[in-house]
């Protein structure tokens, strides 16, 4: 399949996501030019804001039928650049993502989506007796897509 230009890119995201949600320029994509180890920064194409899993996949879709790299993101707390984005590429943030789907106290697990904070997760289990047990010093922001992209 060959690549699909820029502009036919971009209005591709915007028709599927709406123009508030596909962010582009210098001043709205600063924050998703690297993690919390800011040494390191690399200027995305766009950021998209994703509410469902269906949008992960189209906009996944899409970057594929273009050629345009991608990245998963969470809160970009890591301090190891593994929300660095590619140059040019395109950051899908899943914060909007940040539902928990269950807490089964029983079979001890949590089916939650990658945008759902760590200490969410478990002030949802410590009626239970429970916690996430990965604590770290930003689990008030980190979150759960996150630890699984740096583990």
């Amino acid at each position: 399949m060959a690549p699909v230009d820029a502009a036919s890119f971009h209005d591709a995201l915007i028709q599927r996501l709406g123009s508030e949600r596909v962010l582009t320029g210098a001043a709205p994509m600063a924050a998703y030019e690297s993690d919390a180890l800011t040494a390191f920064r690399a200027r995305p194409r766009a950021v998209v804001l994703v509410e469902s899993a269906e949008e992960v996949v189209d906009v996944v879709r899409l970057c594929a039928a273009a050629e345009v790299p991608f990245l998963a993101r969470g809160s970009g707390t890591s301090l190891s650049g593994g929300s660095l984005p590619v140059d040019d590429g395109v950051v899908i943030a899943m914060n909007r993502l940040n539902r928990i789907l269950e807490v089964d106290p029983v079979r001890r697990i949590a089916v939650v989506e990658p945008g759902v904070v760590n200490l969410t997760v478990s002030d949802a289990a410590a009626p239970y007796g429970l916690y996430y047990s990965p604590d770290p010093s930003s689990q008030s922001v980190c979150t759960i897509g996150g630890n699984l992209a740096t583990a």
